[in-house]
């Protein structure tokens, strides 16, 4: 759960990092840790961003979060509703509607 909170690093780097150790751990435990983490977010552009970072560590464990996804399409940022309709394309078998 330590590592959930570089998830919101400026820096690029530490993000990259953080999401390659989270990938090669446990899929329960991470998916598991990231939703009490998502859950806890703020509201506001910070938070969106994080939950923008946390739905890249769902695709990679592939771990569908329909809920997550309709929250980022729904945002003012344009570049969080782009990444949000490529995930959209990931798991359209997974997502009603």
């Amino acid at each position: 759960e330590q590592l959930l909170a570089h998830l919101g690093s400026p820096e690029r780097w530490v993000r990259y990092q953080t999401k390659r150790l989270l990938f090669e751990r446990d899929a329960k435990q991470v998916t598991a840790a990231l939703d009490r983490w998502v859950k806890q977010l703020p509201s506001g552009p910070a938070g969106e961003y994080q939950r923008l970072q946390a739905l890249g560590v769902y695709e990679a464990h592939e771990a569908v979060r329909p809920q997550l996804v309709e929250a980022l399409l729904a945002s003012d940022d344009y570049r969080v509703r782009a990444y949000a309709t490529r995930a959209v394309g990931h798991w359209q078998a997974h997502l009603s509607n």
